[in-house]
């Protein structure tokens, strides 16, 4: 949850830096644009690495869960066998 918050607010700091920011600027539009442009690429980069940083922990997890229940899977098979055995004996 505070990822999430994090990015939204992220991206509302954003949108609102970025109308004051062409509100009160001096420069010429097209430098103003270039200059926005870069930010807003610097931005997206970080937010990328930040979702791939998060999608490899999940996808860590999701794996060690899957180990987690071929376990169980595993122990309940052969608990099934022992049983099985025992009373066909």
């Amino acid at each position: 949850m505070k990822t999430k918050n994090l990015l939204i607010g992220t991206l509302l700091g954003l949108t609102v830096g970025t109308v004051i920011g062409l509100l009160i600027a001096p420069k010429k539009g097209a430098v103003t644009r270039r200059f926005l442009a870069q930010k807003g690429s610097n931005y997206m980069d970080e937010v990328k690495e930040i979702f791939t940083e998060k999608m490899k922990v999940v996808n860590q997890k999701i794996d060690n869960l899957k180990d987690e229940v071929k376990s169980m899977i595993n122990k309940g098979s052969a608990k099934n066998e022992e049983e099985f055995k025992r009373t066909t004996v």
